[in-house]
């Protein structure tokens, strides 16, 4: 069987074991507090399956904290001391056997124990669907993915997927008993807009945390009127949107000019006290026309993003673009990974 060379990240973390016994109102690490009922029955399901090899599925739109649990989870399981490895997906190119050989087989070149996350799985292209599916039981990956003794099982399964992969299985652009093997626990992240009682405190902690990497003196302290605006925002990004917001806000020291720019994003957002109102400018009618239009782009980007639950390649081929074009317009909006 041949074999394709898989690249990977090895993700640095420690953390004391146990620290899952933490408050029942607190979040897992980077995601902070939470109080909504969701977040915590999350949570309360995460440390009873962390100790566990059982693999686990995350779901969630782009931005909600998927990788940040599937490390919460590493860390606070009997693998700690072992490597995390991450494979991105999406950047597996599908290659076709050539003159009908056997499917090409995963080769991390590194032996386990440790824990395999498959970031973006459901981009996983069909020919790695079915070599991994001759590498995963009910149990998680047996022998055959960096393992030289058949019978050691190297590697915990944990993968994240920003869409329901049920709906990929309908379309066929992904295996069934492939997913009833990754899903061993399915953990559901729901999207900021969901939680927005989350905002306030996500916002103070992500403004702390950039006042001490930028090395402020003085810790950035949001006004009443920027926390209003920040929820009423939908946060179509969710937490790596809130959390740029936040760092350009202490970056530049001026919460007027980017929930400006955050206002222009979305036209559920209210503008800040003294801010200038759409009627009050005077505009060219070529600029005006071209806002306009921005407007309208971004706004429909948005609704298809929304409807295709972040899945940035069908997202560009209900849009008629390219997937690098799409890619090139999250950017501008700040949406991007």
């Amino acid at each position: 069987m041949r074999e394709m060379s898989i690249s990977y990240e090895v993700l640095q973390v420690s953390s004391p074991a146990g620290s899952l016994s933490r408050p029942a109102g607190m979040f897992l690490g980077d995601l902070v507090r939470s109080e909504t009922p969701t977040m915590m029955e999350l949570c309360q399901v995460a440390k009873e399956v962390a100790y566990s090899d059982i693999p686990v599925l995350i779901l969630g739109e782009s931005g909600t904290g998927k990788e940040v649990l599937a490390r919460e989870i590493f860390r606070h399981s009997r693998r700690t001391d072992k490597p995390l490895l991450k494979i991105r997906c999406g950047r597996l190119s599908q290659r076709d056997p050539d003159n009908g050989s056997p499917t090409p087989e995963f080769d991390l070149g590194v032996s386990g124990p440790g824990t395999l996350l498959l970031d973006g799985v459901e981009e996983l292209p069909p020919d790695r669907q079915r070599s991994l599916l001759h590498l995963v039981d009910g149990d998680g990956l047996s022998a055959g993915v960096g393992a030289d003794n058949a019978a050691v099982r190297p590697w915990r399964l944990i993968s994240t997927s920003s869409v329901e992969l049920d709906s990929e299985i309908r379309e066929r652009r992904f295996r069934a008993d492939l997913y009833y093997r990754l899903n061993g626990v399915c953990l559901r992240l729901p999207p900021l807009r969901e939680r927005k009682e989350d905002i306030e405190p996500l916002a103070k902690f992500f403004a702390e945390r950039f006042s001490h990497a930028f090395g402020r003196e003085r810790r950035k302290r949001l006004s009443r009127s920027s926390l209003k605006v920040l929820g009423n925002h939908q946060w179509p990004g969710n937490i790596r949107e809130l959390q740029n917001v936040i760092q350009r806000i202490v970056l530049l020291d001026d919460e007027e000019k980017v929930l400006k720019d955050l206002f222009h994003t979305s036209s559920t957002v209210e503008p800040l006290p003294g801010a200038p109102g759409e009627g009050e400018r005077t505009l060219s009618l070529k600029r005006a026309s071209r806002l306009a239009a921005r407007r309208v782009e971004e706004k429909l980007i948005l609704e298809v993003l929304n409807q295709t639950h972040w899945n940035r390649k069908r997202t560009a081929r209900e849009l008629g673009i390219s997937y690098k074009a799409l890619l090139y317009k999250l950017k501008q909006l700040g949406l991007d990974r």
